[in-house]
């Protein structure tokens, strides 16, 4: 800064030079609220994400304990480790992806209010949309692969004496 000064006093003394200001510091002073509402935003999302998480996990272990029985016969029967994990998680993931279209549904009902919140992406952009329906696909199958293995692990003749 100081060699900025004496060029513009050297070009003119008239010009003074009290305050100034790095474009870099301009900038980020213009994007800070935008930036703040979207670490926020982020925050919850994240937080949403586990909560969902934490929910499917809940909810297909549920579900486990309540079917030992059938599960058990299913396995009496002759059905592999595999194929009762398979359907564990098959069943998770289409409950999870009803919830991915509702999402989407509410997302395009409320399309006025996501688009004052969103920076640099429209509230119906196709890639986010499907982004996060991958996202929380994935995140369900991830939840149910726990309860999921240990449906598998059920033993037979456990689960018809614990009727």
């Amino acid at each position: 800064m100081t060699e900025l000064r004496r060029e513009i006093q050297t070009l003119n003394r008239n010009v003074p030079i009290t305050d100034y200001d790095p474009l870099t510091r301009l900038i980020a002073n213009v994007q800070r609220q935008p930036r703040l509402r979207t670490v926020v935003l982020i925050g919850f999302a994240l937080l949403a994400l586990f909560l969902a998480a934490l929910g499917i996990y809940g909810a297909v272990s549920q579900s486990i304990m309540e079917r030992t029985n059938e599960i058990g016969i299913r396995m009496a029967l002759g059905a592999r480790s595999g194929q009762v994990r398979s359907m564990v998680i098959r069943q998770a993931l289409l409950l999870a992806a009803t919830g991915a279209v509702l999402g989407i549904v509410s997302s395009l009902l409320l399309l006025r209010t996501l688009s004052s919140l969103l920076y640099g992406v429209r509230p119906t952009d196709p890639l986010a949309m499907s982004a996060a329906c991958v996202l929380v696909l994935t995140v369900a199958a991830l939840a149910s692969y726990l309860p999921a293995i240990r449906a598998s692990r059920i033993h037979p003749m456990a689960a018809l004496r614990y009727e």
